[in-house]
């Protein structure tokens, strides 16, 4: 499974385009192989549905994001569309659930890090068989890109920086085979650069430099500062670049400039949101062709944008502002509670989910991370192992807030 999603499924092939550009329609073959290489996990999760229905609730932003894109289907101006896609990204947050309560940490890791190499591998081979499938015409550039067996760049080095970060864990994790892994990372880095990803390449330098950076300042007393220092980093550098850019933002929309052209994506999104504000349109009913939503952003922006290249603005066009508070809040309780977590689990494997969830939070201002990916099962695998308890992180909370009571007022 993890495999499945990791080397993805060339949708393009059983999924030509609708005429006009509309989109929606995902083939009954696609959604068939997809229940199908899920169905295994499915079976042995009904098995343990108590323990699973534990693991899932103490996610309560992950768990109520979900309920929410399915209750959507109540609003959405596409009621069909919704209950699909919704009911695909719950699928794949099963299999997420399934994975942490049936195997430990360790075995997820060498499970992760085997279906990337052999993900790697197969990427290699089809870009040296077959170099003119492995390209695609990228519509904002003009320009043919590497793709691989992807439908486009952003796929394909999505892939390749998740490689990156987990065979750089990998390194450290499996020291007997680090040969193995150093060849590994060489040949991802090999596949992130052939991507040509902007994005990818600056999220696979982060992931590295936060995981140094998070092992440097691991002790109670600094782990706390660098991970605010991190987030008010991001949230004051956006504040300061979008109130510095307002009037390009808002009068530039039909320009394809900064950030390959986000920026006036971005500013014409903002006051779309505006319309719907409370709660959207509906999971997936925004970004849908030429006679969806999406409709006059398109007519702006020619090159068809098939996202808002911003996570938290898909939420707010599609599950409102209600929907961009749970998602913001998702991501910001997991980075604090994945710090504490760090602290008191030794090794990389107390490190590992608050480096994930912090790099999926990073990657999310310039791209859409939702999705049936690898990427997003493994964050959700993060956010996930982040809330379950442990006796040791227990232990050293209790201790923590008993000392904190203990403490005379000031």
């Amino acid at each position: 499974m993890i495999l499945y999603l990791t080397v993805g499924f060339p949708l393009e092939w059983f999924n030509p385009p609708a005429q006009g550009g509309g989109g929606g329609t995902e083939s009954a073959i696609v959604a068939l192989v997809y229940i199908a290489v899920a169905s295994p996990l499915l079976l042995y999760l009904v098995g343990q549905v108590n323990i699973a229905w534990s693991v899932l609730t103490k996610t309560h932003f992950l768990f109520g994001l979900h309920l929410l894109m399915v209750g959507s289907a109540f609003w959405s101006v596409d009621p069909a569309l919704t209950v699909r896609r919704s009911a695909g990204l719950i699928l794949t947050l099963a299999i997420a659930v399934h994975l942490v309560v049936r195997f430990s940490q360790m075995e997820i890791f060498r499970m992760l890090a085997t279906a990337l190499l052999m993900g790697v591998v197969i990427n290699l081979l089809f870009v040296a068989a077959f170099p003119t499938l492995s390209q695609t015409l990228e519509p904002r550039s003009g320009q043919t890109v590497f793709t691989g067996v992807f439908p486009n760049k952003n796929g394909f080095g999505q892939m390749s920086f998740l490689a990156v970060f987990v065979f750089a864990v990998a390194t450290r994790v499996d020291r007997r085979r680090r040969v193995l892994w150093l060849g590994a990372l060489a040949l991802a880095v090999v596949l992130l650069l052939q991507s040509e990803s902007r994005t990818s390449l600056a999220t696979a330098a982060m992931g590295v430099v936060l995981l140094i950076m998070y092992q440097a300042f691991r002790s109670r007393k600094t782990l706390f500062g660098a991970v605010l220092l991190v987030g008010s980093t991001l949230v004051v550098g956006t504040v300061v670049f979008v109130i510095s850019n307002l009037e390009f933002i808002t009068e530039a929309a039909n320009r394809d400039t900064t950030l390959s052209g986000r920026v006036p994506l971005w500013g014409s999104i903002i006051p779309t949101i505006g319309e719907r504000p409370i709660l959207g349109v509906g999971w997936s009913g925004f970004w849908n062709g030429w006679f969806s939503p999406a409709h006059d952003i398109w007519l702006e922006h020619r090159w068809e944008p098939p996202s808002g290249h911003n996570q938290f603005l898909d939420f707010g066009l599609q599950l409102g502002i209600i929907g961009a508070l749970v998602g913001v809040a998702m991501f910001a309780r997991a980075i604090w509670r994945g710090a504490f977590v760090a602290q008191f689990i030794p090794g990389i494997y107390g490190l590992w989910p608050l480096g994930v969830v912090s790099i999926a939070t990073v990657y999310s201002i310039t791209e859409t991370l939702i999705a049936r990916s690898v990427f997003w099962l493994v964050t959700m695998i993060a956010l996930l192992v982040i809330d379950q308890p442990r006796p040791e992180v227990d232990q050293q909370r209790r201790a923590l807030r008993a000392r904190r009571s203990s403490e005379p007022a000031t």
